[in-house]
């Protein structure tokens, strides 16, 4: 970088400082911030599943497949062994349309 480009740099960053720095005054009536605040809290939201259901449901599920995926490990179960053994397994062929 030049010294140009390093003093064009200094001078955006100050005006953004300075910027910054300059505080705007808004006035608000409290009364007003009270009615927003009873307006937003007297709204009705239909959220379906609660949410604290779908947490729940997620949380056991990961659980799970996380002790499944350690089982498989320390078994050593892997996954092409398993489609292996289902095809020698299965004369008929009735699993082979699942498996491709």
């Amino acid at each position: 970088m030049t010294k140009n480009d390093d003093d064009k740099i200094k001078k955006i960053e100050q005006a953004l400082i300075d910027s910054f720095r300059v505080e705007r005054e808004v006035s608000i009536n409290p009364q007003w911030c009270s009615n927003v605040m009873q307006d937003v809290r007297g709204l009705e939201v239909d959220r379906g599943v609660p949410s604290d259901v779908v947490w729940r449901f997620v949380t056991v599920s990961c659980c799970i497949a996380v002790v499944s995926v350690l089982v498989a490990a320390g078994v050593g179960i892997n996954p092409q062994d398993s489609l292996a053994g289902l095809l020698i397994s299965d004369p008929l062929g009735t699993m082979q349309p699942f498996l491709w």
